[in-house]
């Protein structure tokens, strides 16, 4: 079920993730135990089957031990907290650094975070898997349990969603 991905961005969400008519290249990666982090991601997977317009679906969960290396993959969570990010950290355009809830800054990226430590703020970022080009990985992540759906709501909303550009976004209460 691979789909050669040429080019890639937040805006065509929910691209190539609802490229197969029944979601089977798809999986969503999740932590096993955190109830709040599973609605976040039913929102996100009722939405994706609605947009895409899905009648039966085979879309796979994960708990980040091992995932299906052939498929496209959503993660969702608190970075420090979601056991696939260290395999995915290097392939991120952002990455995190282990036990951190925060992208660490990169000098070659026209970025500068001025997020107060304190404020709930999610995080997106698209970009291929470490382990086939022609597969990607969106990452929907949160400093908390408030950032996580912030990030969602990005993609979710219309409105949030048409603002969104690139491989990664930050979602904040503001914008």
């Amino acid at each position: 079920n691979e789909t050669n991905v040429e080019m890639f961005s937040l805006q065509a969400y929910p691209q190539p993730f609802t490229s197969s008519p029944t979601l089977d290249n798809t999986t969503f990666v999740l932590p096993s135990d955190d109830l709040a982090v599973w609605q976040v991601a039913l929102q996100l997977a009722f939405e994706m089957g609605r947009k895409a317009n899905i009648s039966l679906s085979d879309l796979a969960v994960s708990f980040g031990d091992e995932v299906d290396q052939s498929r496209h993959l959503v993660v969702l969570g608190i970075p420090s907290e979601t056991k696939i990010i260290p395999q995915l950290s290097k392939a991120m355009p952002l990455p995190f650094a282990a036990d951190a809830n925060a992208p660490v800054e990169n000098n070659e990226l026209p970025l500068d975070f001025r997020v107060p430590e304190t404020a709930d703020v999610g995080y997106l970022e698209l970009f291929r898997t470490p382990w086939n080009e022609n597969l990607l990985a969106l990452t929907v992540l949160g400093n908390s349990q408030t950032g996580l759906e912030q990030a969602a709501s990005a993609l979710i909303d219309p409105q949030a969603h048409n603002q969104l550009w690139g491989n990664f976004a930050i979602a904040d209460a503001g914008q």
